[in-house]
């Protein structure tokens, strides 16, 4: 996490914010004294902020409503601590994945951007940027939280 750090623009995704067995928090503690060494934040899209928004409103799924409401404190907390930047606006549209491919084509040839999610089709389309030979620029990286707060890569064929 060091080096991902100093060095990368990271954001989360909805899924990985929102995974309701603790797995974000324990990600938390292990990130966030990297966050605070080199003076980085989280990147959060304003559409993910709207999704956890939605989900928290959604009265027919009560669990995914707690959990979304849990999450929006640990952002509130994150924000007061000077640890997330919120990014977008009204006419990015509803979604995060379009916000994140918008994003990462636009941005991947100025800084070495890094996703965490637990959405591997959402990965898979991020990932494949590095393939592109018509726009050349800085390796992308797309990890996953695990249980135990650590990060994993995501792989083509699992």
């Amino acid at each position: 996490m060091d080096q991902y750090a100093k060095n990368c623009k990271i954001f989360i995704d909805t899924c990985s914010i929102m995974c309701d067995d603790n797995r974000f928090n324990k990600f938390l503690s292990i990130a966030i004294p990297f966050m605070k060494k080199y003076n980085n934040k989280f990147i959060i899209a304003l559409q993910v902020i709207k999704e956890l928004e939605k989900h928290y409103n959604d009265v027919s799924d009560k669990t995914k409503s707690d959990v979304a409401k849990n999450s929006l404190n640990i952002l509130v907390k994150l924000q007061k601590e000077n640890l997330i930047k919120l990014q977008g606006d009204e006419k990015d549209g509803v979604f995060a994945d379009r916000v994140f491919d918008y994003v990462f084509s636009k941005f991947k040839t100025q800084h070495k951007l890094f996703l965490i999610t637990q959405d591997k089709e959402l990965a898979m389309m991020i990932l494949d940027k590095n393939k592109q030979n018509a726009v050349k620029g800085k390796t992308i990286i797309c990890k996953r939280i695990e249980s135990d707060g650590s990060l994993r890569d995501f792989c083509y064929n699992a």
